[in-house]
């Protein structure tokens, strides 16, 4: 290379390109390093938070306002569905990652909510009175609890339940509600079961 006076001036490759500190080259390339994992992380949390809160809203709110909709546009041949849009629905996400993770637990609060919901206008009246009761356990004392449970999870998933476009109208509202009332029968048999085995625990330690 030359200088300003046109002489060839020699420049140690070696010199210029190692750091004349290895330590503090060392403690530089950690803080980097941890820098870019801490913004990963932050963006990551950001993106869970993200999905998880629009996927509550969606399923907790604008599903069930969609899933009543479409039966009174059905029924009535009006349009009302796209005038009545307040959350969107999520978009997909990657198997496994942050969003996605984040989506399904939102979705799951918020169905959670609307079982809630539904369950305080049904009323756990022979639910309460069968925990309450000396025949607590599996058996025809149990009937009008999953009786409830049955009507609960119909309602969830035959009304509140949106259908697809492409999905026949009727036929997707029964196989939902078919499904719903199962999974609800499902739930609350396996609750009784566990509580009036852990009764008959407590009698037998007495």
């Amino acid at each position: 290379m030359n200088d300003r006076s046109g002489q060839t001036v020699g420049i140690d490759t070696a010199t210029a390109a190692s750091p004349e500190d290895p330590a503090l080259s060392a403690r530089l390339m950690s803080s980097g390093l941890v820098n870019l994992y801490q913004e990963n992380q932050g963006s990551q949390l950001q993106e869970f938070s993200e999905q998880a809160w629009k996927s509550y809203k969606y399923s907790a709110v604008q599903a069930p306002i969609d899933g009543v909709t479409q039966l009174v546009d059905y029924k009535l041949k009006t349009n009302f569905l796209p005038k009545l849009q307040f959350f969107e629905s999520p978009g997909p996400q990657e198997i496994g990652s942050a969003g996605w993770n984040g989506q399904m637990i939102g979705s799951t609060l918020g169905a959670a909510s609307q079982m809630a919901v539904l369950h305080k206008f049904i009323g756990p009246g022979a639910a309460t009175r069968l925990e309450l009761s000396s025949s607590y356990a599996m058996g025809t004392a149990a009937l009008p609890a999953l009786g409830k449970a049955a009507l609960a999870g119909a309602v969830f998933g035959g009304v509140f339940q949106p259908v697809g476009k492409q999905e026949e109208f009727l036929s997707a509202r029964v196989r939902n509600a078919t499904a719903g009332s199962l999974t609800a029968i499902v739930l609350t048999g396996s609750s009784i079961a566990i509580k009036s085995s852990g009764q008959k625990l407590l009698r037998n330690d007495a």
